[in-house]
């Protein structure tokens, strides 16, 4: 009633939050406020008066309603005596009330509890006690919910679902005690039309007897008296059958309406929401999350929609027995319908990739994926053997699926996948029903025809996808659909070079699609807004955080070169893939694939301790050295001119003009680091001293130095006779630091016209057994470092490590022309054409047997595909 739910608003608003201590379930849940208190007093408004559970909250908590079952027939007898005790203890409230004007209302309240009680349950206690159970096991989920929001920070969203979802397990418990009272109604009606024909029966047989005789024509009067009362108590009856079903009818569709409202709630807002997470986190961005989340409420609705679809049978079981109705009834039609396809729409909707295959797929190369039912938990699906299929379709194919909801059968198909066949597993502790494919393998690939505008695409722009599909059979088999779902767009290549062009691909796609969209339709262009959000998760996904304005804006003037940076300027697909940026001879996409590849590979560690400036162009990196007073100073910024380069711009005092400039060293490649890591070359370079603005080098990379030989591996190495090697690096023709002048350093020539400085790379040697007189002095090698694969130790007691030998050419003490390098030689072995590039099949052993090493003891080395893979096999020494 009124003056007690204004109780329970004046205890809420008195006793503050939701408590932390135990106390008594009753006199927590009177805390509940907002959505959860709306509940509350919904639940009590309906079957059970709220008047009940406030003034006996005590003795229903008390009672052992967990030991009977509402189901059970056995245990009527002991419902009947709680329902009798419960209803002598409203009796007693009511007489121990002094009789006044402030108790009459509360007596009043009591006697109308005490009279609706026992008009709806003396016939049937057990309803009693699944009432009982009901509302209090409702109260400790609305607590729970409540507790949950005040301890986790949850989203308004998912509060609102999770509110929305227990009101339909709350509706749905009424409608299944309303169809219960409806089967009561229909039982009453069929006795008491068995009745009327007893009645009937015997009145006819009397007729036919003697109806002229005293005895029966009052025979006949008295059953036709007794007719006509059953005849009206069954119209009565039969009428509030007739409006008992309609209001069952009515709430069903009520809650059918808003079954739908929260069930697109979670299948077109929070799954799409989480599908687009998954597609941004290929491109870089954060990880979507675990499913666990949507999983629950994809069973809750699985657990409703299917409990509906039960009570709707029963509902026409009821009506098939006893037709009773005042004209055509389609309501009940219309409901099967509708719960159906609410139904058919959950199960195909909640079958999704929840692992992703790789989207560049390599050719007879293994990969996996992992498909999943969501709602697959609360229904009877694993109980059957359902099988996953996995085929590869290209573009068109993939649209004509979206549009004619149809599944390709095998000659439709755009290739051959091994190993696609796989039985869907149910795990009963996590609850997931899920197929994993571990071990599947792209054997053959059928590209679309070369017709229509498809036939100026490149192989790295065409677009496959993976199709998943299977047919789940649910219940006894009454039910059986077909699913399918396809993957985020792959683009299939034969060799490893094409990886870059077809991640261009597949970065424009999965940063620029649209949620709903045609597969796989994307814009030729967008703003350079989301253009630079896109690179910079690219970025953050191999270095841990993206890229600041500044440096997005160094990009933007790579593109469009004397350009003001303005959001809104359009970035087509053109200008990342196709078109060479201004004045080179490479696109952008190759210069910022190479260098984020060049970053990941070399230089991880020092770009996120901030050591490399990175995005710096040539004339910004001058201008921030001259701006600073101390010079020796020197900026690490990624090349203009050169793919996966990054360079090194320093300031020096010029000795001839006593004026402070700025030099830049030329670019490293990742094949340099390969030889010799950049801390490394940092520290032999004596010109590079402070960090910008003005940090000893030392400080910030002294952790990342190769530590230094110990000298007993020096010592052991002497006593043997053999000399020991390193590489360092030196600038080759720039100024001299004033004051240094290092046995390593060497200064050859005047600087380039171009500003940059050669680099040379020196291999210094001590004797460890007798020398030549004027071994004293460290021998300085020359090598031309246009070429980072001519270096290599000038001796060794043992084959030298394979990075050095497959990138080794030797230089000659006469001056005469090097034998051809180790990698050359293997490439005309494998080619048989001189210097010609192979593509596979480079045998270790023979690379090594060529240069001259023995490889006797050394069996099982096996092949490498090419020698930038010996080089990244290797790039350790071993």
């Amino acid at each position: 009633s009124a003056d007690v739910q204004g109780e329970l608003a004046e205890g809420a608003l008195k006793d503050g939050p939701f408590p932390r201590h135990p106390m008594a379930q009753w006199e927590r849940a009177q805390r509940l406020t907002g959505k959860h208190g709306q509940l509350l007093r919904e639940l009590y408004n309906t079957y059970f008066p709220l008047e009940a559970r406030h003034y006996f909250s005590d003795w229903l908590e008390a009672q052992p309603w967990s030991e009977l079952d509402a189901d059970n027939a056995q245990h009527a007898d002991a419902a009947g005596q709680l329902f009798t005790k419960f209803l002598e203890l409203i009796e007693a409230k009511i007489q121990g009330e002094c009789v006044d004007n402030n108790s009459f209302l509360l007596r009043h309240q009591l006697d109308n509890v005490c009279g609706t009680l026992r008009i709806r349950y003396h016939t049937n206690p057990l309803e009693f006690v699944r009432m009982v159970k009901h509302c209090l096991s409702t109260e400790a989920d609305l607590l729970q919910l409540e507790e949950n929001a005040s301890s986790v920070d949850v989203s308004p969203q998912q509060s609102t679902i999770d509110t929305a979802i227990h009101r339909l397990r709350m509706i749905i418990s009424e409608v299944e005690n309303d169809v219960k009272l409806l089967q009561q109604k229909q039982e009453i009606v069929v006795i008491q039309t068995q009745e009327l024909w007893r009645v009937s029966s015997g009145m006819t047989a009397v007729q036919q007897q003697d109806a002229q005789s005293q005895a029966n024509k009052e025979q006949i009067r008295m059953l036709g008296k007794a007719k006509t009362k059953l005849e009206e108590t069954l119209m009565r009856e039969a009428d509030s059958l007739v409006a008992a079903r309609k209001n069952l009818y009515m709430k069903s569709d009520q809650m059918l309406q808003e079954y739908k409202l929260v069930q697109d709630t979670v299948l077109d807002e929070e799954l799409m929401k989480w599908s687009r997470a998954q597609q941004l986190h290929a491109v870089g961005g954060p990880p979507p999350g675990p499913l666990d989340q949507l999983q629950i409420w994809c069973q809750e609705l699985a657990d409703i929609i299917w409990r509906c679809r039960r009570q709707i049978q029963q509902m026409e079981h009821l009506k098939s027995h006893l037709p009773v109705t005042d004209g055509p009834d389609v309501e009940l039609n219309e409901l099967n319908l509708s719960v159906n396809n609410l139904l058919c729409l959950l199960v195909t909707r909640t079958f999704i990739l929840d692992k992703q295959p790789p989207q560049v797929l390599k050719t007879m190369t293994r990969f996996g994926a992992c498909v999943r039912l969501l709602a697959g938990g609360k229904l009877t699906v694993y109980m059957n053997h359902t099988e996953v299929q996995a085929h590869i379709i290209n573009e068109k194919q993939a649209r004509n699926l979206a549009k004619e909801n149809t599944v390709p059968v095998k000659a439709e198909v755009s290739g051959e996948i091994c190993n696609n066949t796989k039985v869907m597993d149910y795990n009963k502790a996590s609850g997931t029903l899920s197929a994993e494919f571990n071990n599947m393998s792209l054997k053959r690939i059928k590209r679309p025809d070369k017709k229509g505008p498809e036939h100026q695409l490149a192989v790295t722009e065409e677009k496959f996808c993976i199709l998943f599909t299977s047919k789940f059979s649910m219940g006894s088999g009454e039910l059986v659909y077909s699913v399918r779902t396809i993957s985020l767009p792959v683009v299939v290549v034969v060799h490893v070079n094409q990886s870059p062009a077809a991640e261009a691909t597949i970065m424009w796609d999965n940063a620029f699609s649209q949620p709903g969209r045609d597969p796989f339709i994307v814009p030729d262009s967008v703003s350079w807004a989301h253009m630079a959000h896109a690179l910079s998760l690219r970025f953050e996904s191999i270095n841990s955080f993206g890229l600041a304005e500044s440096l997005l804006s160094v990009v933007f003037s790579k593109v469009f070169p004397g350009q003001p940076e303005d959001p809104s300027t359009s970035f087509s697909w053109s200008k990342l893939y196709k078109e060479p940026l201004p004045n080179r001879s490479f696109t952008f996409w190759e210069w910022f694939y190479g260098t984020c590849d060049l970053v990941k590979r070399h230089l991880q560690p020092l770009w996120q301790d901030r050591l490399i400036a990175g995005f710096v162009s040539r004339q910004q990196a001058e201008d921030m050295l001259l701006s600073q007073p101390l010079h020796d100073n020197f900026i690490l910024r990624f090349s203009d001119s050169e793919v996966g380069g990054l360079t090194t711009a320093y300031s020096m005092v010029n000795s001839n003009t006593g004026q402070r400039e700025v030099y830049h060293l030329q670019p490293w490649t990742a094949r340099d680091f390969t030889v010799r890591a950049l801390a490394d070359r940092i520290h032999d370079l004596s010109e590079l001293r402070y960090v910008y603005p003005n940090i000893d080098k030392d400080d910030v990379f002294g952790k990342y130095y190769t530590p230094p030989a110990s000298s007993q591996a020096q010592t052991s190495s002497s006593n043997i006779g053999y000399v020991t090697t390193r590489i360092i690096v030196v600038a080759e023709n720039g100024p001299r630091p004033n004051g240094n002048s290092s046995g390593s350093m060497e200064c050859i020539g005047s600087p380039s016209p171009t500003g940059t400085l050669p680099m040379t790379s020196s291999a210094t040697m001590k004797m460890g057994s007798p020398a030549p007189a004027d071994s004293s002095a460290p021998i300085s090698i020359s090598m031309d470092h246009t070429d980072t694969s001519h270096m290599t130790s000038l001796a060794s007691s043992a084959p030298p490590s394979v990075t050095s030998l497959a990138s080794a050419s030797f230089c000659s003490p006469s001056g005469a022309p090097p034998p051809p390098s180790a990698s050359a030689a293997a490439d005309a072995m494998v080619t048989g054409s001189e210097f010609m590039p192979v593509e596979s099949g480079i045998n270790i052993a023979e690379v090594l047997n060529m240069a001259g090493y023995s490889t006797d003891g050394h069996a099982g080395l096996g092949t490498v595909d090419s020698i930038q893979d010996l080089l990244d096999l290797y790039s350790q020494e071993s």
